[in-house]
């Protein structure tokens, strides 16, 4: 892939420090991954391959890459592929790679990076944050001319909310709950404020269900409430040993959970055993490893 945008692992690497972190978007018949290249020989933001063949099917954008994920997402009743660049947030047409809009994320991949992607709010905004120098969370709006032309708009910007870094955030009820620099976060999404901040080496989240499931870094898993009043824990257990950064996933009753050395499954609780849950029932006394 490198060799298709003009570069190579050792030039990549000077300008994209830390590597390849973004995950491929699969999209009708294409996978989608970011591109990037060099100034002298061409930089593209995105690169789509065909599934069947594994032919380019498009290149879109004139970006460097940062450690982002393109993903889907619908404003102004347009599909459209968003990605976050090294220094800024642009969509493309899925069929043709073509940019539709872009505008202003500073950033670096050898320095301040970016890697968290954007999250789509209704039709016409979406949140975007990130951590180092130049972080914070921001939210912005978008709307679409009758001519067709796009315009971006920054509404707030707060950098000292939600600096996430190899993670993201969950939006819920009209606030954000995310990691920021190892403390979970609860952010007024209308206005950017910080509501409370609590627990402690945060990494990874993720909603399930009306409970927002949080993966510390020394892997405890804990259930946190979401509640923009207060940090309430519901339950918490110790899932792994040992350093941990990956992110979790459920699979219908089952949570899944690794680091480099090990990974477990955990049974969560049954459905009619929700309320005992949310009431503060000790989560590992409610779970099986298998």
């Amino acid at each position: 892939m490198l060799a298709d945008v003009g570069t190579d692992y050792e030039t990549s690497s000077t300008f994209v420090h830390w590597g390849r972190a973004g995950s491929p978007l699969v999209v009708d018949r294409i996978i989608v991954v970011p591109g990037g290249g060099t100034k002298t020989g061409g930089l593209h933001s995105l690169i789509a391959y065909d599934q069947e063949t594994g032919g380019i099917a498009w290149k879109g954008g004139h970006r460097q890459v940062s450690y982002s994920s393109p993903s889907i997402a619908h404003y102004g009743g347009v599909r459209q592929i968003v990605i976050v660049n090294e220094s800024n947030i642009s969509a493309h047409d899925p069929e043709t790679g073509e940019e539709l809009w872009e505008t202003k994320w500073d950033g670096s991949s050898s320095t301040a990076a970016s890697a968290s992607q954007t999250v789509p709010i209704g039709d016409d905004r979406f949140f975007v944050s990130k951590g180092y120098s130049m972080g914070g969370g921001a939210l912005f709006g978008i709307t679409r001319d009758e001519q067709g032309k796009w315009n971006v708009k920054k509404i707030w910007h707060n950098r000292r909310v939600l600096m996430t870094k190899e993670n993201n955030v969950v939006v819920k009820d009209g606030f954000i709950y995310g990691p920021s620099d190892g403390v979970l976060h609860c952010v007024d999404l209308a206005t950017g404020r910080k509501r409370w901040e609590g627990g402690e080496s945060v990494m990874q989240v993720l909603r399930v269900g009306d409970a927002l499931l949080v993966a510390c870094e020394w892997g405890q898993v804990t259930l946190v409430a979401f509640d923009p009043e207060n940090y309430r824990e519901l339950a918490s257990f110790q899932a792994l040993a040992g350093q941990t950064w990956n992110n979790p996933a459920v699979a219908g009753k089952h949570l899944l959970v690794r680091n480099g050395e090990e990974a477990a499954c955990y049974e969560l609780p049954l459905e009619e055993r929700a309320e005992e849950a949310l009431a503060g029932t000790p989560f590992e006394k409610q779970m099986t490893s298998e």
